[in-house]
C-alpha cells in the first residue's frame, strides 16, 4: 500500500490507553487514521514510512494542516488496538500473534523489521479480510521486556474455525482464561 493521501478511517477495536499530542516536523502533513512516528534526530512527529524515525507513537485522530515550521502544528494521537492494513508480500499471520509488527507506510504493517519502524504488537488477524489487530502506542512497541494484561478470550473464539469477527459478544464478562505477552495496559 501507499501512504494516505486523504482522510483514512480509524477502526478502533479496544479501549484507548492514552491520547497524546505531539508537535509536527516542518513540511509534515498528517491524515486522520495515519500511524505517526517521531524523528530520531529531533523528536518532531512525521507519518510512519518516513526515513529515520523511531517507533509508532499512535494513530492520528484528525487531519492536520501542513506544518510550516517545526513545532507550530500539533496532532492528537490515539493509542489502543486498531485494525490496520497488511503488507502484500510480508503480511503478519496467526503465528505472529504476540510479536512486533512494523510500519511499512502510514497505514500498513508488515512482519519484517526492515520494512519500517515498530508499529506495535500483533494481537489478532481479522478473519474475513486478513487485516491486523495491532496494539499501537509507544508503550506497546518496545523491543525489550514484556508486560501483561488480561484479555478475555471466550471459548467460542477458541473453537476451531470460528472467525473472531463473527463471534457474538457475551452479555456478561467471564474472567479471562489467558494472558497475551507483549500487551501493555
Amino acid at each position: 500500500m501507499a501512504n494516505l493521501s486523504g482522510t483514512g478511517s480509524i477502526r478502533h477495536v479496544g479501549h484507548y490507553l492514552t491520547s497524546v499530542q505531539v508537535e509536527l516536523y516542518a513540511g509534515a502533513k498528517i491524515y486522520e487514521g495515519a500511524m505517526v512516528c517521531r524523528r530520531i534526530a529531533d523528536g518532531y512527529a512525521v507519518r510512519a514510512g518516513t526515513a529515520s524515525t523511531g517507533r509508532v507513537q499512535g494513530i492520528a485522530q484528525s487531519t492536520t494542516a501542513t506544518c510550516t515550521a517545526s513545532g507550530d502544528t500539533n496532532v492528537n494521537l490515539l493509542t489502543g488496538v486498531f485494525v490496520l492494513n497488511v503488507h502484500g508480500s510480508t503480511p503478519p499471520v496467526l503465528a505472529d500473534i504476540g510479536k512486533l509488527v512494523y510500519a511499512s507506510d502510514d497505514q500498513t504493517v508488515s512482519k519484517v523489521p526492515s520494512d519500517g519502524p515498530v508499529a506495535g504488537t500483533l494481537v489478532g488477524i481479522e478473519a474475513d479480510t486478513g487485516r491486523a489487530f495491532v496494539l499501537v502506542g509507544p508503550e506497546s512497541s518496545s523491543d525489550t521486556g514484556f508486560a501483561y494484561v488480561e484479555i478475555p478470550v471466550y471459548p467460542s473464539i477458541l473453537a476451531a474455525g470460528t472467525p473472531m469477527a463473527t463471534t457474538p459478544r457475551p452479555t456478561s464478562t467471564p474472567p479471562p482464561i489467558c494472558s497475551i505477552p507483549g500487551v501493555v495496559a
